[in-house]
């Protein structure tokens, strides 16, 4: 099949030589124009466009004489290898060859384990021969044998009858008591008695000093005929040498537990009042020292000053503490306990106790600058466990 644009350039070239022929024969304004046109298709199925051709360098009628032949151009790339093709039938196998030489002997492998052994037949035993007659004897009598071996140790026999018991043993000294637990007396405000002086002359109180009537105010309708809690006054430490001379002093006497264990810790726990004055800490000072003189006699012993007196038992200091005010209603107070150690080692057993409670300077000297005031006592102990009589 010719392309339509082959075809056409044909035609225009014999188109072009018939021109060409007749032209010298037909005036030049008789002589028709050819003119070639070509369809071209830029790429495979892509839009085609109409162009005219001019005909004249395409068409070997209308050229001069050839010239030389031009150098060969270079070979162009070679093509992509085409597919392979299908694998063809198998040929038919060919006779076996002669067979090889026999190799040499391999190494003998390792023998393999014995069997099992097979069962016993089931033949009959011979009948025993009869015994030979008996030699002489050897001259002497051989060595003895060897021990044999002690044979296992028999069942144990039964258990004889009891004998008589035996006489019993002086009874041992009797141990120390144990200990049964934690015991207490406590000594409330109406078994203290108070006493202070104002250089004029010696007070002395024995009903407690300070009632709070509003503390309780709401258990009434009316506020009034409330609750009254009582204690004694415990106020700030006097300024100036002659503080012992006016101060206030709480005293009380008990006697010492007949069941208190000594020789353990014994430890007075003074219960005290807080009111509400506005002192808060760091804007104010609040702290706080009690002092305890305390005396200790046996059965017998002698208290007083001088010769066979030996003033106090002990005198003892119980470190700073700070009074914490309450908070909400103004009439509130705040209980707060301040424990004392006391000697047990210079008590004695239903014993006499007497204690005298002032309150002093605190050692950091930053004082709570009001009243305090003393509600209980109560002394606390380990106790002995009591032995039978």
């Amino acid at each position: 099949m010719i392309k339509k644009s082959s075809l056409l350039l044909l035609l225009s070239c014999v188109a072009a030589s018939i021109e060409e022929a007749a032209v010298a024969q037909v005036p030049k304004k008789q002589v028709a124009a050819v003119e070639v046109i070509s369809d071209i298709a830029s790429a495979a199925n892509a839009e085609i466009s109409r162009q005219p051709i001019d005909p004249n360098p395409l068409c070997p009628l209308l050229r001069g004489p050839r010239g030389h032949r031009g150098h060969r151009g270079h070979r162009g790339h070679r093509g992509h290898t085409g597919n392979t093709g299908a694998t063809g039938a198998t040929g038919v196998t060919g006779a076996t060859g002669a067979t090889g030489p026999i190799g040499a002997a391999g190494v003998t492998g390792a023998t393999g384990a014995t069997g099992a052994t097979g069962v016993t037949g089931a033949g009959v035993t011979g009948a025993t021969g009869a015994t030979g007659v008996t030699g002489p004897t050897g001259p002497g009598a051989g060595a003895t044998g060897a021990t044999g071996a002690t044979g296992a140790t028999g069942a144990t026999g039964a258990t004889g009858p009891t004998g008589p018991t035996g006489a019993t043993g002086a009874t041992g000294a009797t141990g120390a008591p144990g200990q049964c637990g934690n015991g207490s007396i406590f000594l409330n405000p109406y078994q203290m008695m108070e006493q202070h002086s104002d250089l004029g002359g010696l007070d002395l109180n024995y009903i407690p000093d300070q009632q709070f009537d509003n503390v309780y105010e709401d258990a009434t309708p009316l506020g009034i005929n409330a609750p009254i809690v009582e204690a004694w006054i415990l106020p700030k430490t006097p300024v100036g040498p002659i503080d012992e001379s006016i101060i206030h002093r709480i005293q009380t006497q008990f006697i010492v537990p007949d069941d208190a264990d000594l020789s353990q810790p014994v430890i007075l726990a003074v219960h005290i009042f807080v009111a509400q004055f506005g002192h808060v800490a760091p804007d104010d000072p609040i702290s706080a020292q009690l002092q305890v003189r305390a005396d200790y006699r046996p059965d017998g012993g002698q208290f007083g000053t001088g010769t066979g007196g030996g003033s106090f038992s002990e005198n003892i200091f119980s470190g700073d503490f700070d009074a914490i005010e309450p908070t909400g209603d103004n009439d509130n107070l705040r209980h707060q306990v301040v424990n004392i150690p006391l000697n047990g080692s210079l008590m004695s057993n239903d014993g006499w106790a007497y204690l005298s409670i002032t309150r002093v300077d605190p050692d950091n000297e930053q004082e709570y600058d009001d009243d305090l005031y003393l509600s209980n006592l109560s002394v606390r102990y380990t106790r002995l466990c009591q032995q039978p009589t």
